[in-house]
């Protein structure tokens, strides 16, 4: 079954407890709300891998880096002018969250 939402683009303070409702559902939703919680972080790179190590790190950083994408366009695009420019420096979904949260 596809899914598809429309969620208002935050615009401003009285708009962020329900936007923050929204995103928090559709993140749970994708699987990708730990991402930007920072529960789940980046993969570390093996200090000196062997293969198989480096294949294990290799697969985790690419469905980390998937998760985090996923996360920063689901946030990025349901932000106002004003705030997608606030937050169009940030590197991470976990940036662009903490960003939104120190407002």
């Amino acid at each position: 079954m596809d899914l598809k939402l429309q969620i208002d683009r935050l615009e401003g303070a009285e708009d962020f407890s329900k936007w923050k409702r929204e995103i928090f559902l559709l993140l749970r939703h994708n699987k990708v709300f730990d991402v930007v919680t920072g529960k789940l972080k980046e993969p570390v790179a093996p200090a000196q891998p062997d293969d198989a190590t480096q294949a294990i790190y290799e697969r985790d950083l690419a469905k980390f880096e998937e998760n985090d994408i996923r996360a920063q366009l689901i946030l990025f695009k349901s932000l106002g002018r004003g705030n997608s420019e606030m937050v169009n420096t940030c590197q991470s979904a976990k940036a662009i969250w903490d960003k939104l949260l120190s407002i």
